[in-house]
């Protein structure tokens, strides 16, 4: 089985963005600087990795299954330059559950120290 997923993205001379993507239109900040009351890429792309990690909780939750009660997700990203670019992208996932410590438990991730 094959997914398709789909979004469009316009900017206007100047920086004023706007993505769409199912039904989600949202502005976002396309200029050369930083417009702090809008998300700018780096921003869309953290709160769309937030959303496939949570999405992913839900789904392999029901694949084990693992019972949940809610999860939190943050994710950040370090931007160096020059050029620019993403050098790295962490994310600290928190689930609160019933089950029981031994189905929680987890060891330190690839590079941890």
């Amino acid at each position: 089985m094959t997914l398709s997923f789909e979004a469009t993205g316009s900017v206007r001379a100047g920086g004023e963005g706007r993505l769409d993507a199912n039904g989600l239109e949202t502005p976002f900040d396309g200029t050369t600087g930083r417009l702090e009351q809008l998300p700018g890429p780096a921003d869309v792309l953290c709160a769309a990795l937030c959303a496939y990690i949570l999405k992913n909780v839900e789904r392999f939750s029901h694949m084990l299954p693992f019972a949940y009660d809610s999860a939190t997700v943050k994710v950040v990203a370090e931007r160096e330059e020059p050029p620019p670019h993403i050098a790295r992208m962490r994310y600290d996932l928190q689930v609160v559950t019933d089950e029981p410590v031994v189905r929680v438990e987890v060891g330190p991730g690839p590079g941890s120290r």
